[in-house]
């Protein structure tokens, strides 16, 4: 199973379940500023994680373009602006 998360706010304890069991497919965060993006990108580097942003111009073609690059079996979103 596949795992891919769209969030502007990360729970770093589920991340690293996720990390761990090695199902956690990808990282979509909003364009701008959000707490903890940082550190996503880095754990993203480092596990070779897809991280994608999502502009909100954009928004369907990214997702959909995020989806096919994932191919995740269930994303879950949390606390997303738009």
């Amino acid at each position: 199973m596949k795992i891919g998360i769209i969030s502007s706010h990360f729970s770093f304890p589920s991340i690293n379940y996720l990390l761990t069991d090695k199902i956690l497919a990808g990282f979509a965060v909003p364009e701008g500023y959000s707490p903890g993006v940082q550190n996503i990108e880095l754990i993203s580097r480092t596990f070779n994680i897809q991280f994608n942003i999502l502009h909100k111009n954009t928004l369907s073609d990214d997702i959909i373009n995020w989806l096919s690059e994932i191919n995740a079996d269930i994303v879950y979103i949390f606390s997303f602006p738009y």
